[in-house]
């Protein structure tokens, strides 16, 4: 089984509420958003990722967010065929690769987190405002 981590991201609470505001009134432009930043968070991970053969950078996968009250969850990592060397590879710093890191997806996190809540508002934004206009 995959190891699990949270992030913190400050502003994440404002973020909370407008996605709630938007999912209430705007049902699926809160997911679409979240999911398309979890693919964001993805795209960046692969490249820092260490390959061998490319199991592990083929193994990514983003889950549609879930809904629970007013809270959206979302699920993204790496696991499939790469389900078993995947968390030794990430957390083994002492590895050298040739091509990619340790820490890949936790790097990742950290290079997303910079923006993500103005991309989010944005891109909330301009669903919103494509749903108004038509």
């Amino acid at each position: 089984m995959a190891k699990a981590f949270k992030v913190k991201i400050k502003g994440v609470e404002k973020l909370r509420s407008n996605l709630a505001k938007v999912a209430k009134k705007y049902p699926g432009v809160a997911n679409q958003v979240l999911f398309e930043e979890g693919e964001g968070l993805v795209e960046i991970a692969v490249p820092l990722t260490p390959i061998d053969v490319g199991t592990l950078r083929g193994s990514y996968f983003v889950n549609r967010p879930i809904r629970s009250g007013n809270r959206l969850k979302l699920t993204l990592g790496v696991g499939g065929a790469a389900k078993d060397y995947a968390v030794p590879v990430h957390e083994r710093t002492e590895v050298s690769h040739p091509v990619g890191q340790a820490k890949f997806l936790e790097k990742a996190v950290k290079i997303n987190r910079r923006g993500m809540l103005k991309r989010m508002r944005d891109s909330m934004a301009a669903k919103v405002a494509k749903i108004q206009l038509a």
